[in-house]
């Protein structure tokens, strides 16, 4: 499987900025349809900063700043720019798996997916609450919030808050490793055409 046999290609340092902000602006755009289409079951905000990611730490880490602060200016709630820990850990540990073998493959992503959902999904629900509390419970999507209130009685907030992230987190994030995957890889072609182009002029 071809596809899903890659290596991607090291950036020059303005291409890692170039892709980390127009990655980032991807988040944001994804996240404004989604909103605008009433579709709000997943969170959707981490596609292009995993796209980053596959890059370089550097510009997954930009990807994941500049949508935390376009969307906090844009909704008005620069309280919610603690979630740009759990971009930080997405990026983390996709560099992680790439410390001895840079290939990407079908398992290696699967790997990724899963450990993405569980760790952001525990960095999160603990987030969400221990800082937002009252907040998060009045504006949690419908499915974890049925979730919370099945738990809630015999969970502690915290425990409660985690595993009702985690079925939400597993299908999130898988989306958004995949996804991420083949946006990253269109770019790569994009770069290495921009290059080969540059060197035979």
């Amino acid at each position: 499987m071809k596809l899903l046999n890659y290596t991607f290609s090291k950036l020059a340092f303005w291409q890692q900025i170039l892709a980390g902000v127009l990655f980032g602006l991807g988040n944001e755009l994804v996240l404004t349809v989604a909103s605008a289409l009433h579709f709000r079951i997943l969170y959707l905000d981490m596609i292009f900063t995993f796209a980053g990611s596959f890059f370089g730490f550097l510009p997954g880490v930009i990807a994941g700043l500049v949508f935390n602060v376009i969307n906090g200016l844009w909704e008005h709630n620069l309280v919610n720019q603690v979630f740009f820990l759990c971009q930080l850990l997405g990026v983390a540990l996709t560099r992680l798996l790439v410390v001895k073998h840079k290939n990407w493959t079908f398992p290696k992503l699967l790997v990724l997916v899963l450990l993405s959902a569980v760790l952001i999904a525990l960095l999160g629900g603990y987030i969400s609450a221990v800082l937002f509390d009252e907040i998060f419970q009045t504006n949690i999507q419908s499915v974890i919030f049925l979730v919370w209130n099945l738990m809630k009685d015999s969970k502690s907030l915290v425990n409660t808050m985690i595993l009702a992230n985690l079925p939400i987190s597993l299908f999130d994030k898988f989306i958004a490793v995949f996804f991420g995957f083949y946006i990253a890889k269109l770019a790569d072609i994009f770069f290495k055409k921009h290059s080969q182009q540059n060197n035979g002029s």
